[in-house]
């Protein structure tokens, strides 16, 4: 665990940038989903709305990564990559609040079973099914995903009161 002062301001300037990928990220998702609305039905608007949300997980998990090395530091079985996301539903008093709820973990969960398969494709075509149902459960995690981001920065902001002010833009 490493909660000095300058691990908390590098930590709250890291998430800054993640969150602005992350951002990036769920436009690039709506660009995508937009087109699909709009009847596109190439093979690549497919690919592109898979890449989109495997490059929102993608993010994501870093993003709980930066906060699991700076706070519990215990990511070491086979199943790291699930245990991140449980992990992120722990509340830890004195360390740092919990920034999933039980319901937002389940829909992340998801887009990592997702990521896994389309990391997976080699000569196969996605499942435009499959995609659609991942992109309906993905839209929550668009409008939640933003909410718990102020009480965690908040709480890391007190553990260093010399931080820099953290303002997501979509909240």
């Amino acid at each position: 665990m490493n909660r000095n002062p300058e691990s908390i301001i590098t930590l709250v300037a890291r998430l800054e940038l993640e969150f602005g990928a992350i951002e990036s990220n769920f436009d690039l998702n709506r660009q995508a989903y937009g087109r699909l609305q709009q009847g596109a039905d190439d093979s690549l608007d497919w690919a592109a709305l898979g890449y989109t949300l495997h490059a929102i997980y993608t993010a994501m998990e870093h993003y709980f990564l930066l906060i699991s090395k700076t706070f519990e530091n215990d990511l070491s079985s086979d199943s790291w990559h699930k245990d991140l996301i449980d992990k992120m539903q722990l509340e830890l008093p004195g360390i740092r609040p919990r920034l999933l709820s039980r319901a937002l973990a389940r829909t992340i969960d998801e887009l990592r079973g997702f990521r896994h398969v389309f990391l997976s494709l080699y000569d196969d075509r996605l499942d435009q099914d499959r995609i659609m149902l991942i992109q309906k459960k993905y839209q929550i995690c668009d409008a939640a995903f933003p909410m718990p981001i102020l009480p965690l920065l908040s709480q890391f902001k007190s553990l260093h009161s010399g931080s820099r002010s953290f303002s997501p833009r979509r909240i």
